[in-house]
C-alpha cells in the first residue's frame, strides 16, 4: 500500500481535525465505559458494549497522540530536524487507530438496542451497519 505524499500545511490542518474528532469521540466512549461499569446490567450485549467502547476509547487516544506528533512536526517553526518516515508511521498508526476506534464505537452503538428489546436491537444494528457503509463510502 502506497501512502500519498501530502503537503505539510495540508497535513497539519488534517491532523488538527483528527485530533478534534478523536478527543471528542474518545471522551464520549470513555463516558460510555464509565456509565456501563456502574450499571446493574450484566448480559452478553452489555459485555460487547463494554469491550467495544473500551477499545474505541483506547484507539481514539492512540490516534490523538499519533496525530499530535504529526501536528508538532508539521507546524512552521518546529525547531528540530525530523525524518519523513516518522510522519508516515504516525499517519499510518493514527489512521488505523481512528478507523478501528470508529468501527468499535459503531459496534457499541449498534449493539445497544439489544439491551432493551429484540425489535430495538435490530433497529440499532441496521442503523450501525448503514452508518459504517456510509463512512466507508466517504473515505
Amino acid at each position: 500500500m502506497e501512502i500519498m505524499e501530502l503537503e505539510l500545511g495540508y497535513l497539519n490542518k488534517l491532523t488538527q481535525q483528527f485530533i478534534f474528532i478523536s478527543a471528542f469521540l474518545g471522551g464520549f466512549t470513555a463516558t460510555i465505559v464509565g456509565t456501563l461499569i456502574v450499571s446493574d446490567i450484566r448480559s452478553k450485549y452489555y459485555r460487547i458494549m463494554v469491550v467495544t467502547s473500551t477499545l474505541a476509547s483506547i484507539c481514539f487516544v492512540v490516534c490523538l497522540f499519533a496525530m499530535t506528533t504529526i501536528l508538532f512536526l508539521t507546524t512552521p517553526g518546529y525547531p528540530l530536524e525530523f525524518d519523513v518516515s516518522k510522519l508516515i508511521l504516525n499517519r499510518f498508526i493514527g489512521f488505523i487507530a481512528f478507523m478501528l476506534g470508529l468501527l468499535s464505537f459503531l459496534i457499541c452503538i449498534a449493539s445497544s438496542g439489544w439491551l432493551v428489546s429484540k425489535k430495538i436491537g435490530w433497529f440499532t444494528t441496521i442503523l450501525g451497519i448503514i452508518a459504517f457503509v456510509l463512512i466507508i463510502l466517504m473515505t
